[in-house]
């Protein structure tokens, strides 16, 4: 669609299209300028696959083709943005094969000439499992693929990162996957090393950044003793605090200096996800979801027709989902399923077994939480009754995903590194506080979405998955 057929029009002259989202967000936050706290925010919601990240590609492109005297520099940083973080934060799925596996929530910032003047991005639960392991017809995230591509094109490359072929790996060989129809890697590979340059990115630490992905390959091909316990951890580490440092660099680079007080955000989490197994990562990715859902009725539905009400107007009540029932057994203290999961890795025995079986006692008899008829599995498994549906998690892994390990001591070994770039990673470390775990640190951090969000302005853009895999913008 072309965006200037949408620029100037209200939401209901054109087609249904993510351009009239976009147009009627930005005339919304220009007609309130003058409003403290009147910001506006695009929420990008749908099930996994169904087309959310590219939908906030379309956000962000109008919106620089649109605002009168954008620097055309400001524009291609942020537009380049989504090309590092795509390629480190997106992978293949079974459902998507470009799934974003973090959260993000960015604010186009404008100064009082509608300009815009930059951009902050804050990021949510980047997936480090699949660091280290994926499953059939999975890949890891993109940038290995790429760089590996890019490599086996360019000899010098090879030899200065040490490189091999990608079957030569075991974070990439285990799931049967390594090309993607339609997608050339080595070509993405170029687009990255265009997108450090225009986010001046200098080139030793670019090849700083190249050598760390590599080095987390050959980590995952170690089989010597202790190393084969500890090499995981360190691979989740090395790559977690990559992805912090880049995304730390972003926000720098495309930073509005002090024409911050007037924003759009463009929410962009995880889609609902029930995969044929589901584990940790799910969990916490659809509790997410759970909230967006509680957030957007509350806004949409309820608080709405409370205003209807107060003005006198005749309206039909708009019956809406309650899925408060389901978030209190998620997190209400002081007996909730994510509080089991962090008090059991405080436990000296802890352990997935001993997790279920409590999770079994304390909620058998709450309507949204499945035990299961099948006797054989209810040391293996327990579901959650969503708001979009059933779903049931494989319990393996949860007590030890969610301790996310620190390694104070490979901490030491990353400040002494004479590499520039991995020793600027130990900014990166995460204070250590006793028994705060995985999912405590992601709830603070997910609470923080509500002063973005929460502006009285906002506009949702649904995407959904039709039969045969095709993406409708709703």
């Amino acid at each position: 669609a072309s965006v200037r057929r949408y620029e100037g029009k209200k939401l209901a002259e054109e087609e249904p299209h993510v351009f009239a989202v976009a147009e009627s967000a930005l005339r919304a936050l220009q007609s309130s300028s003058k409003l403290v706290g009147q910001n506006q925010s695009c929420v990008i919601s749908g099930e996994s696959g169904a087309g959310k990240t590219e939908s906030t590609k379309f956000i962000l492109q109008y919106l620089c083709s649109v605002t009168s005297g954008v620097s055309t520099w400001v524009e291609q940083q942020i537009l380049e943005a989504n090309t590092i973080l795509e390629a480190f934060g997106n992978a293949k799925t079974i459902r998507n094969n470009n799934s974003s596996r973090f959260g993000k929530f960015m604010q186009v910032c404008f100064d009082p000439s509608w300009h815009i003047k930059g951009c902050v991005m804050q990021d949510y639960l980047l997936e480090q499992s699949r660091i280290t392991f994926q499953g059939s017809s999975e890949r890891n995230y993109h940038v290995f693929y790429q760089l590996v591509a890019g490599a086996m094109n360019n000899r010098e490359l090879a030899d200065q990162y040490k490189i091999a072929p990608h079957n030569s790996y075991s974070y990439l060989n285990q799931s049967g996957c390594s090309q993607i129809e339609g997608m050339d890697d080595a070509a993405k590979f170029d687009a990255l090393r265009l997108a450090f340059n225009v986010l001046h990115v200098p080139q030793d630490i670019a090849d700083g950044i190249y050598s760390t992905i590599s080095a987390i390959l050959w980590l995952g091909n170690l089989q010597v003793g202790e190393a084969r316990e500890n090499r995981h951890a360190m691979a989740k580490t090395l790559y977690s605090r990559t992805f912090a440092w880049l995304v730390d660099h972003i926000n720098k680079c495309t930073n509005p200096g002090q024409d911050q007080s007037r924003f759009l955000g463009v929410l962009d989490i995880f889609g609902f996800e029930n995969f044929d197994v589901n584990s940790f990562e799910q969990l916490c990715i659809n509790y997410t979801n759970e909230k967006l859902h509680k957030f957007f009725n509350h806004y949409v539905f309820a608080l709405e027709q409370e205003i209807y009400e107060q003005e006198g107007l005749k309206f039909r009540h708009i019956a809406f989902t309650d899925n408060s029932v389901c978030l209190e057994l998620l997190e209400k203290p002081p007996r909730c399923v994510l509080k089991l999961i962090a008090e059991e890795c405080r436990m000296p025995k802890g352990s997935d077994k001993s997790y279920l079986m409590k999770l079994h006692q304390e909620f058998e008899a709450h309507p949204n939480y499945i035990k299961g008829e099948d006797r054989r599995k209810w040391e293996i498994q327990f579901g959650i009754c969503h708001y979009a549906g059933e779903v049931i998690y494989s319990v393996a892994g949860f007590v030890e995903k969610n301790k996310d390990a620190q390694q104070d001591v490979f901490f030491e070994l990353l400040a002494q590194s004479e590499n520039d770039f991995v020793g600027d990673l130990t900014r990166f470390q995460v204070p250590r506080v006793v028994g705060r775990s995985c999912v405590i640190r992601y709830r603070g951090r997910r609470q923080k979405l509500s002063p973005g969000t929460g502006s009285r302005g906002g506009c949702e853009e649904r995407c959904k998955v039709e039969e045969g895999g095709k993406r409708r913008l709703l």
